[in-house]
């Protein structure tokens, strides 16, 4: 090999934390002389290369490599020493040379190359400063040189390590003399600037947007269907399921449709917040490729109401039985009051960590995405969580409101820029502005799903050339065209709801499902992913024509 030894990244992801290392130092325990093997899975755009092959006729076991194993969850390092490879020629993966010498939590997968490691041993950062990257290695990225800027500089820490969206570091001996050692630190591999309507589009090489709803993380693990017992945990069902074209389902975009928690608890918001991050790591999706909207769990209810309120629905309540007024103070009273502070504080905490900057008052967003350097997508995220819940008051009852659609145009430049010719305008909230359950029973005061500013949603859209508005929250999947006629035209949207990723069965009208949004064509597809048995099914294709 042409550098002098690699650098690989990994993180714990189907095992507990420290859990990766662990099992494999356990086999080498247990066949101290024959050693054990560790799998490497390519990310898109990166590929074995023909150095690293050639390494396989020069190791042994009296004469092996020593490599590193990075762990960019806990920052932490290994020494490994690499005794033998095994790959196939091509791009196919393989299995395991030896399946009772490989960890059985993935002992049976295929991966692009299988590394043999006689020992596993952790050591400090400070081992990093003997090495720089490496220029030689010119045929691991598919798309050329990537990270050009860290060639030929000495590694300076952990977090310039992880800041980086790659698999493995080819590095030299650091030479003072012909090495830099300044630190570099990206935010993502595109150094973007964090902002909630960024004026930069994300890059979108596959033409795709992957779309979740309703994943519902539980701090109590009852309502999140994949905390369940025999059920494989949903990132890592979405990491490593293969489920069409015998492809991995590849990921460059995302959008969540709300819902991300149950009880809007700081806890349940870190699950949602681990649950992207492994995705990120993984997949080719980046922080700034995603895109979230707030759903009615991701806001608590209030606990009471203030004294005037509760006297004045006391006297409504009577009014109902045929007794009593209420006065004209009173009945503003009655009006939703806003979401209180308190009740959207864990949100917002969630949204700073995944975005990077502080949400805005109306707890909205805006993404670009650009397909294949030709379209733009722009996507729009309301919060239609606008009115404080109580129980058995405004429970999961809807409404965005002129302020925020008002705001939502002007950040997004809808109103002074016309949408350019073959983009498409996407709007993202979390509630149904159609009913999409067969029938509700009415009971007095029970929750619905109702959005009280539905029309003036549905005008704001036609207004601004809105061509597809995405929901959630019924965990049932729906899809409609509509027409409106304004200024002597008839105009028309589509509006399609996702059902639940992540509910328990018993909350469900059908199957956990996602869904993927397809703009490379003239015509949006929607294609619908099925999450099942402890797999990733397509089941249904929907043309938006």
């Amino acid at each position: 090999m042409q550098c002098k030894t690699l650098i690989l990244r990994f993180r714990d992801l189907v095992t507990s934390i420290g859990d990766t290392i662990r099992l494999h130092q356990e086999i080498i325990a247990k066949h101290p002389t024959e050693a054990v093997w560790w799998g490497w899975w390519a990310k898109p755009g990166e590929q074995c290369p023909r150095d690293l092959l050639r390494l396989k006729d020069n190791i042994s076991k009296e004469n092996f490599l020593t490599v590193y194993l990075f762990d960019s969850g806990q920052c932490k390092l290994f020494e490994a020493k690499m005794t033998d490879i095994s790959a196939m020629a091509g791009k196919h993966a393989c299995p395991s040379p030896h399946n009772t010498r490989t960890p059985k939590y993935y002992a049976g997968q295929k991966y692009d190359v299988w590394f043999e490691f006689s020992e596993i041993e952790e050591v400090g950062e400070q081992v990093l400063s003997r090495f720089s990257y490496s220029d030689k290695i010119k045929d691991f990225f598919v798309e050329g040189a990537q990270f050009k800027i860290f060639e030929n500089k000495q590694i300076s820490s952990f977090r310039e390590l992880q800041a980086q969206d790659r698999t493995i570091w080819f590095v030299d001996e650091f030479s003072k003399t012909m090495h830099s050692t300044h630190e570099i630190i990206l935010s993502n591999a595109n150094v973007s600037v964090p902002s909630i309507f960024p004026k930069r589009p994300v890059d979108i090489s596959n033409g795709k947007i992957v779309w979740f709803s309703d994943l519902h993380f539980d701090e109590n693990e009852k309502y999140h269907q994949f905390n369940k017992h025999n059920y494989t945990k949903l990132d890592n069902l979405i990491n490593e399921k293969i489920v069409s074209n015998d492809k991995v389902l590849d990921i460059e975009a995302l959008i969540v449709s709300g819902d991300l928690t149950w009880k809007a608890t700081k806890k349940e918001f870190e699950s949602a917040e681990v649950f992207l991050e492994n995705l990120c790591s993984v997949k080719k999706l980046n922080i700034d490729g995603i895109g979230i909207c707030p759903g009615n769990h991701d806001v608590s209810f209030s606990d009471s109401y203030d004294p005037a309120v509760k006297d004045a629905l006391e006297k409504y309540h009577e009014m109902q039985q045929g007794s009593g007024s209420l006065t004209n103070a009173e009945w503003d009273l009655l009006v939703a009051t806003p979401v209180h502070s308190k009740s959207k504080a864990n949100y917002e905490e969630f949204f700073k960590k995944i975005t990077g900057v502080n949400p805005n008052e109306y707890l909205s967003m805006g993404k670009r995405y650009l397909i294949k350097n030709q379209k733009v997508v722009d996507v729009c995220f309301l919060n239609s969580n606008s009115l404080q819940q109580h129980k058995l008051a405004f429970q999961g009852q809807g409404f965005v409101g002129s302020e925020q659609l008002v705001d939502a145009e002007d950040q997004m430049g809808w109103k002074t820029n016309r949408k350019i010719k073959g983009g498409y305008r996407v709007v993202v909230l979390h509630h149904n502005l159609f009913p999409v359950n067969f029938t509700n029973v009415p009971y007095i005061s029970a929750p619905s799903g109702l959005v009280y500013d539905t029309q003036s949603i549905f005008k704001w859209c036609f207004d601004n050339g809105v061509d597809l508005i995405l929901h959630g929250h019924t965990h049932e999947r729906f899809a409609s065209k509509i027409t409106r006629k304004f200024d002597d035209q008839h105009k028309s949207l589509w509006v399609v709801g996702l059902g639940s990723t992540g509910v328990i069965q018993e909350h469900l009208v059908g199957k956990n499902e996602f869904a993927e949004l397809d703009f490379n064509n003239d015509r949006i597809e929607v294609v619908f992913y099925n999450i099942t048995d402890n797999d990733i099914i397509e089941d249904e294709k929907l043309i938006l024509d």
